[in-house]
């Protein structure tokens, strides 16, 4: 599914909410938890592709997989934490919304400490020329 029909999905969901909310009905929060779900499945459908990518990255061109793996976790990692501080802003707990901000961020550099490696490695072998 592409983002047009998921953002016109959540539309109509959204759509949906106001109308249960405005008439007193308690089934609005199923409808949220049901679009939700269905929002979620679609995008791990595309995660899907995205996935099938790098696995062509790393057998046809011969790029390195450690730092193709590193990207990659990288974007989940602040994928994750945008669901997650949306859903603490919800909530209405924003200094938890910022800790995880800060989670999100030493997690990514604390990731990425292996390609910083590798390129202080080059450099040494480029100086060391």
């Amino acid at each position: 599914m592409n983002i047009f029909q998921i953002v016109i999905f959540s539309i109509i969901s959204c759509i949906i909410v106001i109308l249960l909310k405005s008439v007193g009905s308690e089934l609005y929060s199923m409808v949220i938890i049901a679009a939700g779900i269905v929002v979620t499945i679609f995008i791990i459908e595309t995660i899907g592709t995205s996935t099938a990518f790098f696995k062509e990255l790393y057998g046809k061109w011969g790029i390195d997989g450690t730092v193709t793996s590193v990207i990659a976790k990288c974007i989940a990692i602040s994928y994750l934490v945008e669901f997650g501080v949306g859903f603490c802003d919800d909530a209405g707990l924003k200094s938890l919304s910022d800790k995880i901000v800060l989670a999100g961020k030493v997690a990514i550099f604390a990731l990425s400490l292996p390609i910083l490696k590798n390129i202080f490695e080059i450099i040494d072998k480029v100086l060391a020329q």
